[in-house]
C-alpha cells in the first residue's frame, strides 16, 4: 500500500512538473524570439544586455528540460536502449562541443550503454566544471578499464570542492553559500547520478591532489537488465 501511494505521489509530481515546464517554456521562447527580432536595431551596449538576458533565459530553459528528464527517470517512464559499443566514440563526439577546453586520454572500452542518456550525463558534468571555473577552465577526461569495469574520470583546473559539500553534491537542489554564488542548482549533477545508476554504475566526486575538482564514474562492462 505504501509503495502504491508513493508511486501515485511521484506520478502526480511528475505531471505537475511537466505542466509547469510547458507553461514556462512558451513565454521563454517568445521572449527569445522577440529579442532576436529587435537585436540588430540596438546599440552595442544594449546588445550586450540582450545577450545577457538571452543567456539566462537559455539557462532556465535547460534547467526545465533537465527537471523533466529527472521526473521521467524517477517515474520509470524511460526505457534505456543499451547497445554494446565503444564508449570512447561517445566521448570523442562529446568533446567536439568544447574543442579548446576539454582534452582526453581514451582507451578503447566496450560496454552496454544508452548513447543519448550517457551523453547527457557526461554533458552535465562538463558543464558543471565550466560553470564553476569560468573562461579559463580546462577539463581532462580519461577513460580506462578493468576486466569488469569501465572507468571515466573528469578533472578540472579550478579551486575544487569544499570538503563539506562533497557528500551532498548529487542531491537535487543542494547548494551551499559558495555554490549559490556560481549559480549551482544541483540539477545537472542529480541527473548525471540517475543516469549512471540506470546503467548500474557508481559516480563520485573528489578533489584532485594537485588542485581542481574531479568526478569518477564506474560502469559495468557486462550486460545487466
Amino acid at each position: 500500500g505504501e509503495q502504491t501511494l508513493l508511486k501515485a505521489k511521484q506520478n502526480t509530481l511528475q505531471t505537475y512538473v511537466e505542466n509547469v515546464a510547458h507553461q514556462v517554456r512558451t513565454p521563454l521562447t517568445n521572449a527569445m524570439l522577440n529579442i532576436a527580432l529587435v537585436y540588430d536595431k540596438q546599440s552595442e551596449s544594449d546588445q550586450k544586455i540582450l545577450d545577457e538576458c538571452t543567456y539566462h533565459m537559455e539557462r532556465v530553459n535547460k534547467l526545465m528540460e533537465r527537471l523533466l528528464k529527472i521526473g521521467r527517470l524517477e517515474a520509470g517512464k524511460v526505457e534505456f536502449a543499451k547497445e554494446k559499443d565503444d564508449v570512447a566514440k561517445l566521448l570523442t563526439d562529446l568533446v567536439r562541443q568544447y574543442p579548446e577546453q576539454v582534452k582526453t586520454e581514451l582507451s578503447e572500452v566496450e560496454l552496454y550503454f544508452d548513447y543519448e542518456w550517457l551523453y547527457e550525463a557526461l554533458s552535465c558534468l562538463i558543464e558543471n566544471c565550466l560553470d564553476h571555473v569560468g573562461a579559463e577552465c580546462e577539463v581532462q577526461i580519461r577513460l580506462s578499464a578493468t576486466e569488469k569495469l569501465a572507468i571515466i574520470t573528469l578533472e578540472d583546473n579550478g579551486a575544487g570542492f569544499r570538503e563539506e559539500d562533497i557528500p551532498y553534491l548529487f542531491e537535487r537542489f543542494y547548494s551551499s553559500e559558495r555554490l549559490k554564488a556560481t549559480g549551482h542548482y544541483g540539477i545537472g549533477l542529480n541527473l548525471a547520478k540517475l543516469v549512471v545508476e540506470q546503467h548500474f554504475g557508481k559516480i563520485s566526486a573528489y578533489n584532485c591532489p594537485e588542485g581542481g575538482a574531479g568526478f569518477r564514474i564506474e560502469l559495468p562492462r557486462y550486460k545487466l537488465k
